[in-house]
């Protein structure tokens, strides 16, 4: 039976971000996690706590193959904004590989699975497509964007 939307991008979201205890990820020394989670995107300008993270859901792929069942391509993609680069002195790309890592080693399968599958709400998530990564060296806003797909039974 196929997973409702909301309890799939719940579950995507709450790899990363939990609304009662905050940032699922650390990363950096000193550690550091996200100061702020959402499921509504927003500008970065109007993102007053950094680093923060966002999770917008677009795009969805259904066909099918005569007589198979419906093939369901779901799409989200996974923001950061970091403002590192107000630090004249401080290297924002150094931070932007830190969030990149931390929030890909949040889509590693449990030690005991193949594959990432949301505790088996779902049959494989990964990443498909070209990362962005905008470090923030001239004006001091930096942004990561992983394109996460669910593929869903």
């Amino acid at each position: 039976m196929t997973p409702t939307r909301e309890s799939v991008f719940s579950a995507l979201f709450a790899l990363v971000w939990s609304d009662t205890t905050g940032s699922q990820l650390t990363w950096g020394d000193p550690p550091r996690g996200f100061l702020y989670g959402s499921r509504r995107v927003r500008l970065a300008t109007e993102q007053k706590v950094q680093p923060s993270f966002m999770q917008a859901e677009h795009n969805e792929v259904i066909d099918q193959v005569t007589n198979m069942p419906y093939r369901q391509i779901w799409r989200a993609t996974w923001l950061a904004y970091q403002s590192v680069g107000m630090d004249k002195s401080a290297t924002p790309s150094i931070e932007n590989n830190l969030i990149t890592d931390a929030l890909m080693s949040a889509l590693l399968p449990p030690p005991w699975m193949p594959q990432q599958t949301l505790s088996g709400l779902v049959h494989k998530v990964t990443v498909k497509g070209q990362i962005l990564k905008i470090s923030g060296d001239m004006e001091g806003q930096g942004l990561v964007a992983i394109p996460v797909t669910v593929l869903v039974p």
